[in-house]
């Protein structure tokens, strides 16, 4: 379509620059752009309402969030992975859990399959917050699922459980892993060590760090130990072991 000989801005034209505005931190003036799209006629699209839908979330504007997803869904667009990864990210992050989990079993039932920057996301969030308990329960369900979880969603649990002083779910996570087929590396052993170092909890620690060696998780228990003060409890423990793997 033309007007006076000039071409008429049309979706991927607005959704350029919209995308431009946005990667400038300018959220105002693409929102405003996005509202001049939609007086113009022009329908935005799955990208440019995730764009929007994104930007507000990591502003925090949840309930402007809200109106631009309830246009979108009027509009006949559905919302994808990425839509319903931002606004799950939105409301953890300010820790609205029950429209997070309304979120995520939209999500669901509409068939989308949570990607590993979902589950993280949500994840995240959950830990930081105190939440560990319910962030395992992403881990359950998506082994029911048959999804299985990776190393980085088990680190972040354990980062969780730790600060959170949970020393028995730590240890059934290690379960976890276990039936899951995912050997602990180098990061999950320091988070434990830290933790047991932390509160003197080292005679208790050494059955599942000899463990780990037995196993062959702890290659090189020298190498780790470097670094660290001998007379630290760190530092017994990276002796101890030494001695045991020898």
């Amino acid at each position: 379509m033309e007007k006076g000989g000039v071409c008429s801005p049309d979706v991927v034209s607005y959704t350029t620059v919209i995308h431009g505005l946005l990667k400038e931190g300018e959220v105002s003036k693409a929102c405003s752009l996005f509202d001049e799209m939609v007086q113009q006629g022009v329908v935005p699209n799955v990208v440019t309402y995730s764009s929007i839908i994104d930007a507000l979330c990591k502003a925090g504007a949840m309930d402007k969030t809200e109106l631009v997803l309830w246009q979108m869904v009027d509009s006949g667009i559905q919302p994808d992975n990425v839509t319903y990864t931002s606004m799950i990210h939105g409301y953890s992050t300010l820790g609205r859990w029950k429209e997070a989990g309304k979120m995520f079993r939209e999500m669901t039932s509409r068939g989308i399959i949570p990607d590993v920057v979902t589950w993280t996301s949500f994840m995240t969030s959950l830990c930081k917050h105190g939440r560990s308990r319910e962030a395992t329960g992403i881990i359950d369900y998506m082994s029911a699922k048959c999804h299985k979880p990776n190393i980085v969603l088990y680190s972040i649990l354990f980062h969780g459980y730790a600060t959170e002083g949970c020393f028995d779910d730590m240890i059934n996570l290690l379960d976890s892993m276990a039936n899951n087929a995912i050997v602990p590396n180098r990061q999950v052993f320091s988070i434990l060590v830290d933790a047991y170092a932390k509160r003197g909890m080292m005679d208790e620690a050494m059955p599942i760090f000899t463990g780990m060696c037995e196993q062959g998780v702890i290659r090189d228990v020298y190498r780790w130990g470097q670094g660290v003060s001998p007379e630290s409890t760190v530092g017994r423990l990276a002796d101890a072991l030494n001695k045991f793997v020898r």
